[in-house]
């Protein structure tokens, strides 16, 4: 039977927050891996615009401005993220803490259903945690595919429909929804360019536009808030996921990022 907060996290759009199901079992910190080379959202209703061009498959699989998916990018990110236990009565018990290092690579591209897509994928601590699989369609780039790996477990969630998860020019004040299945769980998200903002991070400071998604499934919900960058892609990422029995908070900042060729 899947983990709701699992099945939660996936569907918040790939989120820094999904590599770490895994570790969220165990919260001790893991020892950062020997540098391997630095490795570093269902029916979508968006907001009414112009009917977007269509796109080459080659533009299709290049991510957008703002989240960039051309294959030999790394971003490395500093994790923080904290598990709050639930009791029957809601009682919470004392809050466990624990810092990890999140490195993320856009990998060659690879086929699915039929079609060429991008591939991007996650590394806690040097060990593989989550593939995401995205293509530019129809003036979004949608997410089709999350696979979490978890030791010698892999789940697998398949977006119907693909998730919306960021317009190819996004403009403050624009919303959208998703409204499908995440695997086989259904679930409800809305989304919202809140504003521009100046952000630090370990890589430097930046001009990023902040983007808030909210998720609701049948036992659980959560909210995630990200500051994204033209060219570099997410710079910063706070989420809250809240089960029946836990609240799971993590906070993402950009320690640095490689372009590639």
């Amino acid at each position: 039977m899947r983990s709701p907060a699992a099945a939660l996290i996936a569907a918040l759009t790939g989120s820094l927050a999904l590599a770490f199901v895994a570790v969220a079992q165990d919260p001790t910190p893991t020892p950062p891996a020997t540098p391997a080379p630095p490795a570093p959202t269902p029916a979508s209703t968006p907001a009414a615009s112009p009917a977007p061009s269509p796109v080459s498959n080659d533009q299709a699989l290049q991510g957008v401005p703002y989240f960039p998916l051309a294959p030999g990018r790394r971003w490395t990110y500093r994790m923080t993220w904290s598990v709050e236990t639930l009791g029957e009565s809601g009682a919470q018990a004392p809050t466990k803490r624990a810092e990890h290092r999140l490195d993320v690579f856009a990998a060659q591209h690879q086929k699915l259903a039929g079609k060429l897509v991008s591939l991007l994928e996650w590394k806690v601590d040097g060990t593989l945690s989550q593939r995401s699989y995205f293509r530019v369609e129809e003036g979004y780039l949608r997410c089709l595919r999350r696979i979490h790996h978890q030791a010698e477990n892999i789940r697998q969630w398949d977006f119907t429909p693909a998730q919306p998860v960021l317009p190819v020019a996004p403009q403050v004040g624009q919303e959208w929804n998703w409204e499908g299945k995440n695997g086989e769980d259904p679930g409800k998200q809305t989304f919202k360019v809140l504003k521009t903002e100046k952000v630090e991070t370990g890589a430097g400071t930046f001009e990023a536009i902040v983007v808030q998604s909210s998720y609701e499934g049948e036992e659980d919900k959560g909210t995630l808030t990200r500051w994204l960058v033209k060219d570099v892609g997410i710079v910063k990422e706070v989420s809250e996921l809240r089960t029946a029995v836990a609240v799971i908070r993590t906070e993402g900042l950009l320690a640095r990022f490689d372009k590639g060729r």
